[in-house]
């Protein structure tokens, strides 16, 4: 019974988890300190081929930051336009091997994300270009979503690569009471849910916001995004309940991880699980919106 009511009251009282990923670093090294001296589970997303590129992930990478490489993809904006951007018209060889050359040009990248791709990331032969080579080299997918039609998830799971998408972008207005209502924002998300992702950009009122807000943050938990593509229901369950399993499901459809290799069903669908005994129905009525998970014992 005490056993019981420690793990209702340990499951009750999780903190949700909110990553936050800071786009388009590579180009200013005093910049890059400054997003650098923010709390190092901050997680970093650098252009390839830019100036201070190999720097920055260095330095990241010694203070224990995730660094991840954002690749230039097509938009349907052609206004927009980074150097070495890959496009539609690329053969898949082309793009496997402009993929490969950007990834050997910043060192020990954990995952990689899509700097705009409206276009590229709707259409699935080029996507599985991109995907073939992150399978290869064990990283993950962050699907910044600039469209809604992308198909990136869907494409992950067909390669085996794990992947997470964004829920928030921090400062697409750059007006200081539209970044603290998109924060407070993913803050809900976070802690209703379970989990959010944060895509924000280097920009100085969004540097000035984090540097403030991040020191005062509580009641949720500030976590690197590669740790969120291991599911919520898999961490806790192995930080409670003591042993893992792997989900294919997130907790709710919006931002979905992806574990494509588990094709089978599995008592934890959705991150609830199909048993409900007293102490999953004890923590569903006290915390109804909560990540829902408990061992399915």
């Amino acid at each position: 019974m005490l056993t019981s009511l420690a793990l209702f009251f340990h499951l009750s009282a999780y903190a949700g988890q909110l990553a936050i990923v800071i786009d388009d670093m590579g180009y200013s090294r005093d910049v890059g300190d400054r997003v650098l001296a923010l709390p190092s589970a901050v997680s970093i997303a650098i252009l390839p081929f830019t100036p201070q590129a190999m720097a920055l992930a260095a330095h990241a990478q010694a203070i224990g930051m995730d660094v991840l490489l954002h690749q230039p993809l097509e938009s349907e904006n052609q206004s927009i336009r980074t150097a070495r951007t890959l496009t539609l018209n690329m053969s898949p060889e082309d793009i496997k091997r402009e993929v490969k050359a950007a990834l050997k040009s910043i060192p020990g990248v954990k995952g990689v994300s899509n700097h705009t791709g409206s276009r590229f990331t709707q259409d699935v032969p080029s996507m599985n270009a991109l995907m073939s080579v992150i399978s290869s080299h064990g990283l993950f997918f962050l699907d910044s979503r600039t469209t809604a039609r992308t198909v990136a998830m869907r494409v992950a799971t067909d390669w085996g690569v794990p992947a997470v998408r964004r829920d928030v972008f921090l400062d697409h207005n750059r007006q200081l009471k539209a970044i603290d209502a998109a924060f407070r924002r993913a803050i809900v998300i976070a802690n209703d849910r379970g989990y959010a992702i944060i895509i924000a950009h280097p920009h100085d009122i969004t540097l000035q916001f984090l540097e403030k807000r991040l020191p005062t943050l509580q009641g949720t938990t500030l976590v690197p995004v590669s740790r969120l593509t291991t599911s919520p229901s898999e961490y806790l369950v192995t930080k409670v309940v003591g042993f893992s399993r792997r989900t294919q499901h997130s907790i709710y459809s919006q931002s979905p991880f992806v574990h494509p290799k588990v094709r089978h069903s599995d008592p934890l669908v959705d991150g609830v699980p199909l048993t409900r005994g007293s102490i999953a129905n004890a923590i569903l009525s006290a915390r109804p919106n909560a990540l829902k998970i408990v061992s399915a014992w």
